[in-house]
């Protein structure tokens, strides 16, 4: 709440959904699936997703809103590169976007997207409010954010089953 109020948003402009320390299980596409759960997607929204990495997350929000659009951005060129050839087939036809960039210059319209995801990539923004800033300028009223964060000093490790510890929400 203090956040949206940095920011100079209301609780109503959208739901900021952050999940921090979703930590000791399934790795990077176990996080995407929980940001991806907690935004409930739907066939027609358009998705963004900041730091998209390697394409896991792009891969799984499109097969979930294939009837709408999922775009991402990535700094890295090297991961870029894979998250296109991840997503090839979706890019060719048309329904997944990926660009260069940075989370504090994003290239889409004000007003684009109604769902967004960030998912481990805030822990590496420099200037976190300028970012949601940027990403607020992106959204569609009422739209939602949900970042999700696994803090560095814990390394994934298999999910137990019936460890209680083994997710934090």
């Amino acid at each position: 709440l203090a956040l949206l109020q940095q920011l100079g948003l209301s609780s109503g402009w959208f739901v900021l959904a952050v999940v921090a320390g979703i930590v000791m299980g399934g790795g990077e596409a176990e996080l995407c699936r929980r940001a991806l759960g907690l935004l409930a997607l739907q066939l027609e929204d358009i998705v963004l997703e900041v730091g998209c990495g390697a394409g896991v997350g792009i891969e799984q929000a499109a097969e979930i809103a294939a009837l709408g659009k999922v775009c991402g951005i990535e700094p890295s060129g090297e991961l870029l590169a894979l998250a296109r050839t991840r997503n090839a087939d979706a890019i060719r036809d048309g329904y997944v976007e990926l660009q260069a960039g940075l989370a504090s210059r994003l290239p889409w319209p004000e007003a684009t997207f109604n769902k967004a995801l960030a998912v481990n990539s805030p822990r590496d923004w420099p200037q976190p409010v300028v970012n949601l800033s940027e990403v607020r300028r992106t959204m569609r009223s009422g739209g939602m954010l949900a970042p999700v964060v696994q803090p560095p000093w814990r390394a994934p490790r298999e999910r137990e089953e019936g460890n209680p510890d083994s997710t934090v929400a």
